[in-house]
């Protein structure tokens, strides 16, 4: 099946939008499922060799109680262009044979999802429309929910895949389970409901709320006053951005400005009850940003973070960013109580259809480590409370779990502020750079002058200090390390000996570590390693701009070498006598380029 799915994909694709393949296929496949569970409007039978032949949803449900639902097949039935698919014969001949061909195949729930699925990766995104990858849901309804969980709420739900994969789960459970999903596009709110209805929910709910607009201002107060037993959400990807939160007493913290994904994940608390939880796809930087560092105290405080757990890189097709399962419980179990569990599976992914998924037996091994809560693993540890409020509530799972190559032991670390000053690049405008342009004395250095670990220096981007102080604060010197504090992409270097005078922009960060305790070089060489990476990786915020502050730089853990400072000399000569070959070499390669090319004049 899916190959002919993938088959007539391609084929539509020729004559529709990617948009309305997609819902043709679904309108399809929903209508043969209906079909076959007895929802007839034409027989079997009947030859259908033009568009007009085709069941239509809404003489489905003509016999099926309920306004809402009725509304919402009669407008999704309307957002597809029939007249275009009638008018283009080759279309309408290929939509006719996927009818036929779904009608034999579809017999139950696990067939639409099967199909979905393979729609999921033929689409990869759709007006926003963000699929959450198949094995984070596998993921989720393998972690425990609360003793009593019936009402489950999937907040931005998209087409309700998550909702429904732990609906059926506890069903199957022979729990009694309510679903309501919110969604802001109207259209997606319209399938979700079919979806559901498929599901056997006679009377799906599911809302088309804005979450960021709360109370009377849309009419949903009523809906904001709903409160469940589990709630579960996929954050929008992509528009993370600062807002203002006024004087809304409704936000826990003092702060008036807050990133939009710790405004709804505030909201979400806002509908777990009492004795419920939350699971939340977010981002790294909510784990880690200072403006939010108060709102983590706080809940850390009142015991509700249950669990923590960074997923793989290269999940969701629009980025190829790491994001975080948080799992937030206002009641957790006694056995959990003054401790969080956390994990980090980024390692621990396989690779299918060009990206990672998290496979059965790395959820299983998870399930397994979560239900028992206890202990340290490869990927996992549980810590206390204590031992969070020591980091500085920061919910990073890396500070807390022990690197791989020490196979568990505990190696003995420094923070970074404690042996070294980090120092921010500074900011100025464009219409001060030109002005202080004149008269220049220094380099102005931005990201685009750090390349493969060297500076390189632009004499059209020269400027004066704007004040005294500013070769001190600004200025570098031999030994420093600079890298990006703001960027797609992390880089660094170190700077050589005499270097040429220079500024660092805004853009860069310094770090002159103090030599008396600890070798810059060595610690160049941790930076640049896979797991020097990989911990600036966990301290970096943003989403598609990679931004390390130097307050989470400072708390950076750095590994502790008793032979560190005896070695510093060493390894410092190493590096100048590559950069001399390297400058006799490139010297020596330019002349003879010179000499050859004279000769071809």
């Amino acid at each position: 099946m899916e190959k002919f799915v993938k088959e007539t994909w391609y084929k539509l694709v020729n004559y529709l939008s990617r948009e309305q393949a997609f819902l043709i296929f679904l309108y399809l496949v929903f209508t043969a499922y209906l079909e076959h569970k007895g929802y007839k409007s034409v027989p079997y039978w009947k030859k259908r060799d033009k568009i007009s032949d085709l069941i239509r949803l809404r003489d489905i449900f003509k016999g099926i109680s309920g306004y809402e639902l009725k509304k919402a097949v009669n407008d999704f039935e309307k957002s597809i262009v029939w007249g275009e698919i009638d008018e283009e014969k080759g279309c309408a001949v290929t939509v006719l044979a996927l009818s036929e061909k779904l009608e034999n195949y579809v017999k139950s729930c696990h067939d639409i999802e099967q199909i979905i699925l393979i729609l999921e990766e033929l689409v990869v995104e759709l007006d926003n429309l963000q699929f959450t990858p198949y094995s984070i849901n596998k993921l989720l309804c393998a972690l425990p929910v609360n003793t009593g969980t019936g009402m489950i709420a999937e907040l931005f739900c998209g087409l309700a895949g998550t909702g429904l994969m732990m609906y059926d789960r506890l069903s199957e459970s022979g729990q009694r389970t309510c679903l309501i999903c919110e969604e802001q596009r109207k259209l997606y709110c319209d399938i979700a409901q079919i979806r559901m209805f498929c599901h056997e929910i006679t009377n799906p709910e599911v809302f088309q709320h804005d979450i960021l607009a709360v109370g009377e201002k849309n009419g949903f107060a009523d809906i904001q006053k709903n409160k469940y037993d589990l709630v579960l959400a996929d954050l929008p990807k992509g528009n993370n951005e600062s807002i203002s939160v006024g004087d809304r007493t409704d936000f826990l913290g003092s702060q008036k400005k807050l990133y939009t994904e710790w405004v709804f994940i505030q909201q979400i608390l806002d509908r777990v009850n009492e004795n419920g939880k939350a699971m939340i796809i977010a981002t790294k930087g909510a784990l880690v940003r200072q403006r939010e560092k108060e709102i983590r105290e706080i809940l850390t405080r009142k015991d509700w973070l249950e669990a923590v757990i960074t997923l793989p890189a290269r999940m969701y097709a629009s980025t190829h960013m790491r994001f975080e399962l948080l799992i937030i419980n206002k009641q957790k179990p006694p056995a959990y109580r003054g401790n969080v569990f956390m994990a980090d599976i980024d390692d621990d992914s396989h690779i299918a259809n060009g990206l990672n998924e998290i496979s059965y037996e790395m959820i299983e091994n998870l399930r397994q480590a979560y239900t028992h809560f206890t202990g340290q693993g490869s990927f996992f540890t549980v810590v206390s409370l204590d031992k969070i409020v020591e980091k500085e509530f920061s919910w990073n799972p890396f500070l807390y779990i022990q690197l791989k190559r020490d196979g568990g032991k505990n190696r003995k670390t420094v923070e970074l502020g404690t042996i070294a000053e980090i120092m921010r690049g500074a900011q100025i405008s464009k219409a001060e750079e030109q002005r202080y342009s004149v008269q220049a004395t220094h380099y102005w250095l931005n990201i685009r002058n750090i390349e493969n670990g060297n500076i390189s220096f632009d004499e059209n981007s020269m400027l004066c200090a704007k004040s005294p102080d500013w070769d001190a604060k600004f200025g570098i010197q031999e030994d420093d390390i600079v890298m990006t504090s703001k960027g797609s992409v992390l880089k660094l270097c170190i700077v050589r000996p005499d270097t040429p005078k220079a500024f660092l922009c805004g853009n860069l960060t310094r770090i002159r570590v103090d030599q008396t305790k600890y070798s810059p070089y060595i610690l160049y060489e941790f930076l640049c390693s896979e797991q020097g990476r990989a911990a600036l990786d966990s301290i970096q915020s943003g989403a598609t701009i990679k931004v390390y502050n130097n307050t989470n730089l400072s708390r950076l853990q750095i590994p502790y070498y008793k032979n560190a400072k005896e070695l510093h000399a060493n390894l410092k000569q190493t590096y100048q006598e590559y950069w001399e070959t390297e400058r006799k070499m490139r010297n020596k390669f330019e002349r003879k380029r010179q000499q050859i090319m004279n000769k071809l004049r």
